[in-house]
Parts: C-alpha cells; structure tokens; sequence
C-alpha cells in the first residue's frame, strides 16, 4: 500500500500525523512536560491548541475508504445503537475512574466523588457551553479519530491494531487521568460503532451525549448508583430499538423490540448487582483516599452532607468514611473531628484522641460556623465528650452562642454541659451566661437551678445568689416541684 502512494501524499500523511501528535502531546497527563505546560497555559487554550491540530490533521489526512462495510444502517439505527452503548458502558466507565482517583488521588477530581451542590448551568452561558464543550469537540475529534485516523490505520495495520492505536491515542488527547480513563472505554465503543455501521455521524452524536452527561449532570453520576442505573436500562433500551428495526419490517421490528426490552430489563437486572457492587467498592476506595489526604475539609464536608440529603451517601459509605478517619494517624485530628462530627456526631467518640486539645477546639468552632443541625450536634458531643472544651467555646463564641444553640430548645443540654465543668471553669461558664454574655434576652435562673444535686457547691450557691436577685422565690418555685433539689440549693 504504501508503495503506491506518491510522495506528496506520504509527505502529506507524515504532516497530518505529526500536526496531531504535536496537540495531542501539549495535553498528554503522563508526559514529562505537562506540569510545565498546564502552569503556563489555561486549560481552555491548551484544549483549543489541541482541537486546532486535529482539524488540520483530519484535513491532510486522506484514507482510502474502501474498508468501510456496506451496510444498511440507516442513520437513526446506528445513532442509537451508538448512544445505547455508550450509555450503557458510562458505569463501567465511571468505575474505572473511581479506581483511577484511589490509584492517584487529586484535588481537581474531587467532584468525581463528591457532587457538588451547587453544580449547575448558567443559562446566559448555555449556547456557549452547548456548542464549544459538547458539539465542537465532539465533531473535530470524531472527524479526526474515526473519520480520519482509524480508516488510515485500518489501510496499514488492519481493524484490530488499528481499534486499539485509536481509542489510546484519543485517550491520550485528553488532559488528566480520570478523563483519560473515560476516554479509554468512549473510544473503544465509538470505534467499534464506525467499523460496525460505515457511519461517522452517529459517533459525533454520541460523543455529543457524553459530553452533554457531563455538563447536565456535572460529576453526580459518579456519586449516585440511582443514575447509573437510569444510564444502565436506558442504553438497554436504545440498543434493543437499534438492533430490533434494523433491515426488517415495522411489524416485525415491533415483535422483536418488546421481545428485546423484556430480555434487556431482565439481563440488566441480573447484571446490575455485580456492576453495582463493584462501582460501590470503587467510590469507597476513591472517597477514603480523598477525605484522607486532600486539603479543604470545609468543602468536601458541604458536599457529603448535600450528598447525605439527597440520600447519596447511604449507612455503608458513611461507615467507611468514619472508619478511614478513625485511623489514628491517617489526617490531621483537626480534619477527622469536623468530617466526623458533618457524617455521624455519635461516631465522634471514635475518632477523638485525648491529646488533640488544640483540634477539639478548631473543630468545634468550624462546626460551629457551619450552623447545620448536625454540626449543632456535633459541637455538643465534642463539649460533652471533652467538659473542658465547652468554657473555650463559650468564651470565644459569645453571643453567637445564642445563634448555634437557641436557648428555647438547648438550655437543658447547655445547663447540662456546666454541670460537667469542674472548679474555675464552671465558674467562669456560669458567670458568663447570669452576666448576659452569651444568652442577653433570655433568664437563665430557672433552667439553672434544676442542675443536677451532685454538682451543687457552696461556691455554686454563693454565685447563683449573687447574680439572681429572685434567688430565693425561684426557690420557692422549685420546691413545689422537686423539693429534695430545692434543699440542696439551701445547703440543708
């Protein structure tokens, strides 16, 4: 073959490769190079330097057409076959990316694991994301890969080197590991659909659909098992359409289709246990790396507990994320004590140490920035587990102390908490809340009074007369009620 090829066509050929290996070496992760590059140009201009040199690739680039089956896939057949596929192989892939963020974890792939939140599209900046993040990559790199690239190998090496050069050199074209690895199983299936049907425009539409996923759903796919299997039985559903009407008449295309559904539901059914399992045991790995070793533990907190309500998370994941942060050395106590006390507040006794004074504190005034019910909780248990810690949180949280725990529904456990406290700094705890410092509108005397007998001193007694100047009828009160605690405030 390349005998009867004249030299400007090899000089040709020879300059659409290079051209194409030169972008696809500018973002290339595992080049030596790359750090330098991703810090000296932003990611959309390596992108765009990347998709420039396919276009002039694919345009130099002229394979012999010749391989191409002569089928009888019409259009919308082989337009669902391909994204039935792709759909179908998207929790496969999401796995191995799962796998691939445990093997290396990163910051950038955070939101692999942990959904964000707030992930959602600007409509002001729709038709610009429409069309350079989903329909403009996927038409230059399916012009070039399959349109281009894969043909011209299938001249020279034949169909089954020529699928595997393609799907890793596509895969390579890609900037990071994790989209590396998504690219590897697209590639794969999208060559296969060009060989299979003679067609290139299915490909770019499915392309198109992986990409549109992406933007719609941002990383939540990875981090909800409900998507993967919508994503599971509707590929199903498109590749018994594809295969039941291809080449046959709409009656029997419709016997087939029915027969085709009931078969696909049952197989993904049967299918799915294995495939869920096996992305459950994924996440796991890739979110216990993350918690463990990534900074920003306020960040990856507000996404597990949005992951937590929209009931993402689940008992088992987040049993496996405590019992990582459980490790005694595996992050800083400070990091353990705020992930924990976001996931499980009872779990907290687990993961303190009693050493990590300086971290109780940090923790729980992080906890108490964040102001959910569960980081209310959990400075509570922190406090109680730890009695000495809650006179540093009141001295310095102050008024806002009546923000984090409403004295309305809180005073029993906040009254409870002094009541822990030992020598001076009970003392201090219950002169700052008679003095109005933490709780200004409120009237602490009566809730104050019924702390429990065994905690009551003569020190005690002389500071509650002092800043109550009702003592004596609250008492009075009180011992209609339970009169055995009234006479322990007595002395008697």
């Amino acid at each position: 073959m390349l005998a009867t090829m004249s030299v400007p066509d090899r000089l040709r050929n020879a300059l659409a490769l290079g051209v194409a290996a030169a972008g696809i070496a500018v973002v290339f992760p595992l080049a030596p190079w790359t750090a330098t590059v991703q810090g000296a140009l932003p990611p959309w201009l390596a992108r765009a330097l990347l998709l420039a040199a396919l276009v002039v690739g694919a345009w130099l680039l002229r394979p012999h057409p010749r391989w191409l089956p002569q089928t009888r896939w019409g259009l919308g057949e082989a337009t669902a076959l391909a994204a039935g596929l792709l759909l179908i192989m998207e929790p496969l892939a999401h796995t191995l990316v799962l796998q691939t963020i445990a093997w290396k974890p990163h910051a950038a792939d955070a939101g692999m694991v942990f959904a964000d939140p707030d992930h959602q599209l600007e409509p002001g900046r729709f038709l610009w994301l429409a069309i350079g993040w989903v329909l403009l990559p996927a038409a230059i790199e399916e012009w070039f890969f399959r349109g281009r690239f894969l043909p011209w190998l299938c001249e020279h090496v034949g169909r089954p080197s020529a699928i595997s050069i393609t799907t890793l050199c596509f895969a390579a074209s890609h900037g990071s590991y994790t989209q590396t690895t998504v690219a590897l199983v697209l590639g794969l299936v999208l060559c296969l659909v060009r060989l299979h049907t003679g067609l290139l425009y299915p490909c770019i539409a499915a392309h198109a659909l992986h990409n549109a996923i992406f933007l719609a759903l941002g990383t939540a796919l990875s981090a909800s098992w409900l998507l993967m299997l919508a994503c599971f039985l509707g590929g199903g559903f498109l590749v018994a359409f594809a295969v039941s009407y291809h080449d046959r008449p709409v009656a029997l295309g419709n016997r087939r289709f029915a027969l085709g559904m009931v078969l696909g539901v049952v197989l993904a059914l049967g299918a799915w246990p294995v495939i869920g399992r096996a992305h459950e045991l994924a996440w796991c790995a890739a979110a216990r790396e993350l918690v463990l070793r990534l900074p920003g533990h306020r960040e990856i907190g507000r996404r597990l507990v949005a992951m937590d309500r929209r009931g993402d998370l689940g008992q088992r994941r987040t049993e496996v994320l405590i019992e990582a942060l459980a490790e005694a050395d595996a992050a800083p106590a400070h990091r353990r004590l705020y992930l924990v006390g976001l996931l499980e507040p009872a779990a907290l006794p687990r993961v303190l140490r009693s050493s990590d004074t300086d971290a109780q504190l940090a923790a729980a005034l992080d906890l108490a920035a964040d102001g959910s019910p569960r980081a209310r909780t959990a400075v509570y248990q922190l406090c109680r587990l730890r009695p000495p810690l809650f006179a540093e949180v009141m001295r310095l949280l102050g008024p806002e102390l009546a923000t984090l725990w409403p004295w309305e529904t809180w005073h029993k456990r906040v009254v409870g908490l002094i009541a822990l406290q030992r020598g001076h700094r009970r003392i201090q705890s219950l002169r700052m809340l008679l003095a109005g410092h933490l709780y200004p509108d409120c009237q602490p005397g009566p809730a104050l009074l019924r702390m429990p007998a065994a905690s009551i001193t003569p020190r005690l007694r002389y500071i509650m007369r002092m800043h109550l100047q009702d003592f004596d009828i609250l008492l009075e009160e009180l011992a209609r009620e339970d009169p055995a605690l009234a006479a322990a405030w007595r002395g008697a």
